[in-house]
């Protein structure tokens, strides 16, 4: 069964969750990237009403690095309640028959997104083996001065 790991990260987190799985697994890992890249406050204003309507964002070509797997794990952010844009258009890039390990990473560790995930790799065809959400560490806080 071949296994590609594949990841959307804003700040990094998601990033290395994946490439700690990656190399678990022997397996490529694939960067979903956006064609421009968001600013902190275009994630937070934008971003997160895209993340709440399960919209897509555009990235750059995908396709060709994921369709070829019988398994994919996706890790991505959780941007008010739901997987980041990216992951949307991560999803649409899969095909029919492809088995996914979904990993959310979140700030406070707890997502309600799991049944819309999950409805919407069904209506790809795409079936869900497993979904986890972790919760990324805290990013230390700069000292005051």
């Amino acid at each position: 069964m071949k296994t590609v790991v594949a990841y959307y990260s804003l700040g990094g987190a998601s990033r290395k969750f994946a490439e700690a799985r990656a190399k678990t697994l022997g397996a490529p890992i694939v960067a979903v990237e956006e064609v421009r890249k968001r600013s902190m406050i275009a994630a937070f204003t934008v971003g997160c009403s895209q993340a709440m309507k399960q919209k897509p964002s555009a990235v750059k070509p995908i396709s060709d690095k994921v369709a070829g797997c019988d398994r994919i794990v996706i890790f991505a952010p959780v941007w008010a309640g739901m997987p980041a844009p990216a992951f949307n258009s991560l999803v649409a890039a899969l095909r029919s028959g492809q088995e996914a390990e979904v990993t959310l990473v979140s700030g406070g560790g707890t997502s309600k997104a799991e049944a819309k995930v999950r409805a919407q790799l069904e209506a790809k065809g795409v079936k869900l083996v497993s979904f986890t959400d972790v919760k990324a560490p805290a990013k230390p806080k700069e000292p005051k001065k």
